[in-house]
């Protein structure tokens, strides 16, 4: 699934609005992404394929990589987990710094994508706000 986010400037506070447009500034957040859309946001934003695939492999370990100024950091989220002998298990999130654009993979919907993508994580911008694209 692919959403693109932007964060509009409003008084008295920002809020995140998902557009649906690649532009510069944005979040383009990947859950369970297809084929498809891994391809068009390889070519649309020029982040290697194998950066936006990272995160989709359960046994991936955190690390970071840096590739023609783009960045990958795959970090280990908690997730709950189904079996109740234990609360939690954790799988990857990829995040990715781009130029113009941060990207985020995971295989499946969780809490801390979600708090992001409903506003509840307070000044949150998908862009610099000392450096202002307009």
């Amino acid at each position: 699934m692919l959403h693109i986010y932007h964060t509009v400037e409003t008084t008295p506070a920002s809020r995140t609005e998902e557009t649906g447009e690649f532009e510069p500034g944005s979040w383009v957040s990947l859950i369970n992404p297809t084929a498809d859309e891994i391809r068009e946001v390889s070519i649309r934003l020029s982040i290697p394929g194998g950066y936006l695939r990272a995160a989709l492999d359960e046994e991936e370990r955190p690390r970071t990589e840096s590739e023609d100024g783009v960045t990958l950091i795959v970090i280990d989220i908690p997730v709950p987990y189904p079996e109740q002998t234990i609360l939690y298990t954790t799988m990857p999130l990829g995040i990715i710094v781009a130029p113009d654009t941060i990207v985020t993979v995971c295989l499946r919907e969780n809490a801390i994508i979600e708090d992001f993508m409903n506003g509840r994580v307070k000044s949150f911008y998908t862009f610099d706000p000392k450096h202002r694209m307009n």
